[in-house]
């Protein structure tokens, strides 16, 4: 709901609870102006829509939907409330297979660009020559101004729940510190939601808020900032994220991303059959073993075109591949094996003096 709704008199429940009314209506105003726009009664087939800003959130926004079944030209049309819809933006068709249920997902994604900072826009979504859905945004001011964003619409997130496995080490946790510093359990708390959800959605970000007393913009700062948190699905066998930084780029991490585009598809996109997505990251720390990939919790190191295939394929198949280097090496050793501290006795233990440690029993004699 943006600012002139408000001067406009529209609360935010009148305003959300008169477009469910509508059954896909637009509601929104302009200085003193209520406009409204319903769908067509039988047409409704756009679901699941969403609104995500581009890089210059003054400019450009991404309308995105699914249809149940696949149609045609699928579109949205952009217009101001005061001048209607004046440009059509043709949407692009992306598919992709359901690994839980088999289900075949089609999706649409309209990219809107050339829009101007801080304005008001409506914009309905077409498709088979029919009108679907329509809605209204605000594009974010320019400069450094306060903004606010709401997007009424379908996303169908859901309420993230807590399994009885994860609320245990939730509570774990929270029993770490005083209730006036629980907020201190905000990292560990957003990664027991990715590692059940396998994404961190904003629903989750605000029920994790609620839980640690915090506001959500400082919830949402923490999930955003942190790299590791995924804020988008991926997919629910394998997050493939290859090193691309420069010891890992100079010993081939370039081959290991077209085997990536090659055998899983475009970067930072979910693959067709939903198993699997991969990035290029940030250096990893594992620079000794390049070029190398974190694939979900764990590194594979010292890998080559045809092994990070092989690994692709064995996820791909249900299996469980194995860290580690693929070179065979131990640890972060040279290539060779050791060439110094060859004495077992300097690192496992034996030779270490016994020592008696405050508040323990007794050392071993």
């Amino acid at each position: 709901m943006t600012e002139s709704m408000e001067r406009a008199g529209v609360s935010r429940r009148s305003f959300i609870g008169g477009a469910g009314a509508t059954a896909g209506g637009l509601m929104v105003a302009s200085g003193q102006v209520l406009w409204q726009q319903a769908a067509r009664a039988g047409t409704v087939t756009a679901e699941q829509v969403h609104l995500t800003y581009g890089a210059d959130p003054t400019r450009e926004v991404v309308v995105s939907w699914v249809t149940p079944t696949s149609v045609s030209k699928p579109q949205v049309q952009i217009g101001t409330p005061s001048g209607g819809f004046g440009r059509t933006v043709p949407a692009e068709t992306r598919t992709y297979t359901d690994s839980n249920n088999g289900i075949e997902t089609i999706t649409q994604h309209a990219s809107i660009e050339g829009l101007h900072p801080g304005t008001d826009y409506v914009y309905r979504i077409v498709s088979d020559g029919e009108t679907q859905l329509s809605s209204a945004f605000r594009t974010a001011p320019a400069g450094r101004s306060a903004f606010r964003f709401t997007s009424v619409g379908d996303i169908a997130c859901g309420d993230t729940a807590f399994s009885k496995a994860s609320l245990e080490k939730v509570q774990f946790w929270l029993a770490k510190y005083p209730d006036h510093k629980r907020q201190s359990a905000v990292l560990p708390i957003l990664w027991l939601v990715q590692k059940q959800e396998g994404w961190v959605s904003e629903p989750a970000i605000r029920k994790v808020a609620d839980m640690l007393s915090m506001p959500v913009i400082r919830v949402f700062e923490v999930a955003t900032f942190y790299t590791m948190f995924m804020l988008e699905p991926v997919g629910t066998r394998a997050l493939v994220q290859v090193c691309g930084t420069t010891p890992c780029m100079l010993r081939g991490a370039n081959d290991l991303m077209k085997v990536c585009k090659d055998k899983i598809g475009a970067k930072d996109h979910i693959s067709k059959d939903g198993l699997f997505t991969w990035q290029e990251v940030e250096c990893l720390g594992a620079c000794c073993n390049a070029p190398m990939a974190q694939i979900n919790d764990y590194y594979y190191e010292d890998l080559t075109p045809e092994s990070l295939g092989k690994i692709i394929d064995d996820f791909r198949a249900g299996k469980k591949p194995k860290p580690g280097s693929y070179a065979g090496r131990k640890t972060s050793e040279p290539a060779a094996g050791p060439k110094t501290l060859l004495d077992p006795k300097l690192y496992d233990g034996s030779a270490a003096k016994k020592l008696k440690l405050p508040n323990t029993a007794p050392a071993a004699s």
